[in-house]
């Protein structure tokens, strides 16, 4: 009896990285820091679809 294909994986819909934290302002004499980037969220999948944006670290302020 000949072999039954196997059905095909679920495609990945890629989800978008979450948005980027401003800079926080520096103490006086010192350059902004600028924020962390948001963790990149998980790749979804038809039945289970995309979680939302995953929010920046906040950015620490600046040394003089």
């Amino acid at each position: 009896m000949p072999l039954t294909p196997g059905k095909p994986g679920s495609p990945i819909i890629p989800c978008p990285s979450g948005p980027i934290a401003p800079g926080c302002p520096g103490k006086p004499g010192s350059p902004l820091t600028p924020g962390y980037p948001s963790m990149p969220l998980s790749p979804g999948r038809p039945d289970n679809p995309c979680s939302p944006f995953s929010p920046g670290i906040p950015c620490e302020p600046g040394y003089p």
